[in-house]
Parts: C-alpha cells; structure tokens; sequence
C-alpha cells in the first residue's frame, strides 16, 4: 500500500511533489522499504519481548553457525540472484521500448504487487510452521504439512489471479492521465499477471 500511494504521488507529483515519472517509481520502491525497515524496527524494539532482538545482536557473529549457514543459503542466494538478474533485464528492456510501455508497466506493477501481498504471507507462514515442526523433530508430520500448505498455495495463487482481474479497472482509474495506448496496453499487462498468479 505504501508503494502504491508513494508511485502515485512521486509519478504523476501529487500532493505538492514534482511529477519525477520513472524516477518516482523508484523513489517509491525506496520509500516502501524504508517504511517496512522503520515498521520492523519498531516493532522488534518496543512489543516483542520474547526474542530481546537489539541492534547488538547485529554485531555479533557466532562462527560455528557459518558453515550451516552458507550450504543452506546458497541456493536460496542463487535464486534470488537469477530473479535479480531476470528484473534487471526486464527494466532494459522497458527502457528500450517505446514510451508507452513505459508508464503501462508501472501501472500494471501496481496490481502485481498488489497480489503478491498473499503470495509472499503464504510462503512466509509456511516456511514458519514447517520450521518449527522440523525444529520439533516431528519429520514426517512436516511433509504432511508441506503437502497442506501446497494446497494452500494453489489456492492462493488463484484467489491472487482472480483479484488481479477484480482490481484491473480500479487500478486503471487511479491514472486518469495516462494515454489510451498506455492504458490498454496496461490492461493487457495486467491480465497476463493475473495468468501468471497461477504459476
């Protein structure tokens, strides 16, 4: 929500904000992350109690955790590195493109990001319960439950695609200044990010 009210203000200069265009996409990305960095914080520092989590703890390392800790993250490393990588090539491709990609791109992101909010809870609350149950010690409950939880997901993904489409227009109506090629083009893009939802 915070991206999506700070694109619209830095894009098209709402609110007294100059019209940044482009720029303002990405001081809206910015802005989203800084907001849920200070929200963390906040939280960690004044409610939860139980983990005692101090920026101390930053500063510490604990060696013997080092060598379980690479051969787990690595190839959650590398995969956040080709995703990376394959967003890096999608905004020098956009750049490359005519400029009514542009602004439609942006707009369609804004209903893709939407969406992604109960994809990324899902995947979240799962990997939390499936490792607290393996942390248990109770292996085979844990494929049980992960075989609940890709139920779950399936379910999810369509609840996402069919929302992408449900939020389609109002999406549209937020840019009443965008062009007619820019605008359909955007309820094309949006439409495939609905198909996408299901993968």
């Amino acid at each position: 929500l915070v991206n999506m009210a700070a694109n619209y203000i830095l894009i098209y200069g709402k609110l007294g904000m100059p019209a940044m265009g482009v720029a303002g996409a990405a001081g809206g990305t910015v802005a989203a992350r800084l907001f849920e960095l200070a929200a963390v914080w906040v939280y960690f520092s004044k409610y939860e109690k139980e983990i005692g989590f101090t920026f101390r703890d930053l500063l510490h390392i604990d060696r013997s955790l080092i060598p379980g800790y690479l051969k787990i993250s690595t190839p959650i490393i590398l995969d956040d590195l080709v995703w990376a990588l394959g967003s890096s090539t999608q905004v020098a491709v956009i750049g490359n493109m005519n400029a009514a990609y542009v602004p439609s791109a942006g707009v369609s992101s804004v209903a893709s990001q939407a969406a992604m909010v109960f994809i990324y809870g899902i995947s979240r609350a799962s990997s939390i319960v499936i490792g607290q149950i393996i942390g248990e010690g109770r292996i085979e409950y844990a494929k049980k439950a992960g075989k609940t939880f890709m139920a779950i997901a399936l379910c999810t993904g369509i609840f996402a695609s069919l929302f992408v489409l449900a939020v389609r227009n109002p999406v549209l109506a937020i840019y009443p200044n965008i062009s007619a090629s820019s605008r359909e083009l955007a309820f094309r893009l949006i439409g495939v990010t609905a198909v996408i939802m299901l993968a």
